[in-house]
């Protein structure tokens, strides 16, 4: 099945509201969310309606997401019935299985990656590992919280790692501070990797970043979460940058809604960039020209100035 063209599309059911200064957000990786679109497709010279539907299933803590896609002949009346006459057509309805959510004491999901982050999200911030619906990976993501100390992780591929990272965090307070918010101050650290950015085993074109962090949760409630925190991040053989904020999230009851917002200051060196691994790294991580290719990480040798600044997000659902 070939798609000449896809246009006309817009957002159904799921409303986000989002506003920031520069960088991008999109809805994090909590799932429980009905998101959908339409539009028109043409395939083989025949005109359909398209519809495309991302609906979660969820029962207790776990979760399944789905991935449906409908052509509908608007002459005959009916789906077209080539989509769905082998039994893969069925088991790609599947995008996603899932255990719990993230922040929860264990997480773990597999499939579509979303919005995977690590820490604050000053490196791996709303990373997707599916940028399209023909070039979708099986990942995973798996955290646990052992309250003293804990991990979080993630892999674009179990078939093939390329894209992976991680992040340990320590509270050494927990044991010796009785008092509420003190005790809960945790110490970070992480690494992120892809190792192989154009696709071909035989180059050795591989990106890494690593960073460290502090953070001080202020309230840790099932509605209302809020934190004051601190990042620095720096992307080997290029530059590094540090930024300092609160971000405070309101989830309400039975996953119906949620809202985020985060503010902070940044201070950005030459050859950085934050959010490096963000939704759209998988389209940029390697682009073919004429004459080869070039790397994301190739242009950051462009950024020849520091720079400092607050940036603000806002986003919900």
């Amino acid at each position: 099945m070939k798609k000449v063209a896809l246009f006309a599309s817009m957002i159904l059911i799921a409303t986000s509201v989002r506003a920031q200064l520069p960088g991008l957000s999109v809805m994090p990786d909590e799932g429980g969310a009905f998101t959908g679109g339409m539009g028109v497709a043409v395939v083989d010279n025949q005109t359909y309606f398209a519809i495309h539907l991302q609906p979660e299933l969820a029962l207790g803590k776990f979760g399944v997401g789905l991935n449906v896609n409908l052509l509908y002949n608007t002459k005959t009346g009916h789906i077209r019935s080539k989509d769905w006459d082998q039994s893969y057509d069925y088991l790609r309805l599947i995008r996603y299985v899932r255990y719990a959510h993230k922040g929860d004491p264990f997480y773990v999901r597999v499939g579509a990656l979303d919005a995977a982050r690590l820490g604050h999200g000053f490196l791996v911030n709303y990373y997707s590992n599916s940028p399209s619906y023909d070039d979708r990976k099986i990942g995973v993501a798996l955290d646990a919280d052992f309250g003293s100390f804990g991990f979080e992780s993630f892999a674009n591929n179990v078939a093939r790692a390329e894209v992976l990272g991680g992040r340990v965090y320590w509270r050494p307070l927990r044991a010796t501070v009785g008092l509420p918010i003190i005790k809960n101050f945790e110490l970070g650290a992480t690494y992120v990797t892809d190792t192989d950015p154009d696709g071909n085993r035989k180059t050795d074109d591989g990106v890494s970043a690593f960073g460290l962090d502090a953070g001080l949760p202020l309230i840790n409630g099932s509605v209302v979460r809020s934190m004051l925190y601190y990042d620095y991040g720096k992307i080997v053989d290029y530059g590094s940058g540090q930024a300092a904020g609160i971000g405070v999230d309101f989830r309400f009851p039975g996953g119906l809604a949620m809202m985020s917002a985060r503010f902070e200051r940044r201070w950005l060196g030459k050859e950085f960039e934050p959010n490096f691994f963000n939704a759209f790294y998988e389209v940029d991580r390697y682009t073919k020209t004429g004459f080869g290719g070039y790397r994301k990480v190739d242009l950051l040798p462009t950024i020849t100035e520091e720079t400092k600044g607050y940036f603000g997000e806002l986003y919900g659902r």
